[in-house]
């Protein structure tokens, strides 16, 4: 049995973090099958990551991702976040 170290969750706002306890899982199998269940996630796409493109605009950091999946299927995933300066 294999171990993967606990994770941090965060809410949509980011604020209080909590550990989440990882449960073992077998040698050669998915830890994403693994983690999801204990985070309340679920697989969207495999593939690999084809191309990145970033930018900062106006205040917001932006990019887009293209990736490709392993049966040939794409997806494009565009990224908005607001650049918010320490004072």
């Amino acid at each position: 049995m294999k171990q993967l170290p606990s994770i941090i969750s965060t809410d949509p706002l980011g604020n209080t973090p909590e550990a989440l306890e990882v449960p073992e899982f077998e040698e050669g199998a998915d830890p994403i099958e693994a983690i999801a269940p204990v985070c309340g996630a679920r697989r969207l796409f495999t593939g690999q990551v084809v191309d990145v493109q970033r930018s900062t605009q106006a205040g917001f950091v932006r990019g887009r991702l293209v990736l490709k999946g392993l049966d040939d299927n794409q997806a494009h995933l565009q990224i908005e976040k607001e650049r918010i300066r320490k004072l």
